[in-house]
């Protein structure tokens, strides 16, 4: 854990089971409200989900906190609290899996300025009827009878 900052609080949305279930081909808001303890002109997000304990590099299509906290950079005590939240497009290419989803943010020099964990399932979206999609079997062909 870090030294430099604090997590205060970690919204998911949507988030209606435990763990949270991310639905692939939607989007998922990670919100994160924090406190730091020491001033960053600039901080950058390192996002990683950990499957079977092996942290794999999750690329953000913006990975600087800046642009997505309030109040704005530079992070400084005097601001605090912090509330960082970002819309994350959970990609159709993803697999199905459980995993943990690792958020961080770390200065220039690589210094953790905090770290958040929470468990989530990557899922396609069951149909309406919460039934998955199945192929509709195609109709038997019955012989017509022969006419005399």
């Amino acid at each position: 854990g870090s030294t430099v900052g604090s997590v205060v609080s970690l919204n998911i949305e949507p988030c209606d089971t435990k763990p949270c279930t991310l639905y692939k081909g939607e989007n998922a808001t990670i919100e994160i409200g924090f406190n730091t303890k020491k001033q960053f002109n600039d901080a950058e997000v390192y996002v990683h989900g950990i499957i079977a304990h092996v942290p794999v590099p999750f690329p953000l299509h913006d990975s600087d906190v800046c642009h997505f906290v309030q109040p704005s950079c530079p992070l400084n005590p005097a601001n605090n609290p912090y509330t960082y939240k970002f819309e994350l497009p959970i990609l159709t290419t993803y697999p199905s899996i459980r995993l943990v989803i690792r958020w961080e943010f770390k200065d220039k020099e690589n210094e953790d300025i905090i770290c958040a964990d929470f468990p989530a399932q990557i899922s396609s979206r069951p149909d309406r009827l919460g039934n998955r999609p199945t192929l509709v079997p195609m109709m038997k062909l019955i012989p017509a009878k022969r006419i005399n």
